[in-house]
């Protein structure tokens, strides 16, 4: 439920800033990820749950049974959205961070598209925690404005390093109570 919300708010800051954003990527192809990707959440959202087909294939239904748990949770559904609204500003507000640090000229609009449509590339499983994946998506979408791949390759590597090392003390936490 977790992913789903957070999923969610990440969609809807990038179609939020989508319109202010366009200018950095009009005319390409990077055009339409966005809005198909959103298209895309929600149909497979209102199928698995609206039309409650997640009810009736074996594979989904555990996770469609999970989910309709929430229905009557409206309250807890919707401080979770304001919560992981508030995490994904804060992602985006620390590549930003990083692009300051590494002296990658770069303003914070395109980030709010960007990091949206690279949050979503990197989920999609072919590689190992997204990475390649990843940097190539930063490469790709940061040439759009210019910056170099070198640069676009360290900033995605660094938002990397940070998830990692910002992650560490969660892992020691699991390590110390997994047999608990």
């Amino acid at each position: 439920m977790d992913r789903y919300v957070g999923f969610t708010a990440l969609m809807v800051i990038g179609l939020i800033a989508y319109p202010f954003g366009l200018r950095y990527f009009a005319g390409s192809y990077v055009e339409w990820f966005l809005p198909f990707v959103v298209i895309l959440f929600l149909i497979g959202s209102f199928l698995v749950f609206g039309v409650r087909i997640g009810k009736r294939i074996r594979v989904l239904s555990e996770f469609y049974n999970y989910f309709a748990s929430y229905r009557d949770r409206r309250g807890v559904m919707i401080k979770a959205f304001f919560i992981s609204l508030i995490v994904q500003l804060i992602v985006i507000g620390a590549v930003y961070a990083i692009t300051l640090g590494l002296k990658v000229e770069i303003s914070l609009l395109p980030l709010f598209i960007f990091i949206p449509i690279i949050s979503t590339i990197t989920t999609i499983p072919i590689s190992i925690s997204g990475i390649g994946v990843r940097e190539a998506s930063f490469v790709l979408l940061f040439s759009f404005l210019g910056i170099s791949p070198v640069q676009a390759t360290a900033v995605s590597f660094g938002w990397f390093l940070s998830v990692v090392v910002g992650s560490l003390p969660g892992l020691f936490e699991y390590l110390r109570y997994k047999n608990r």
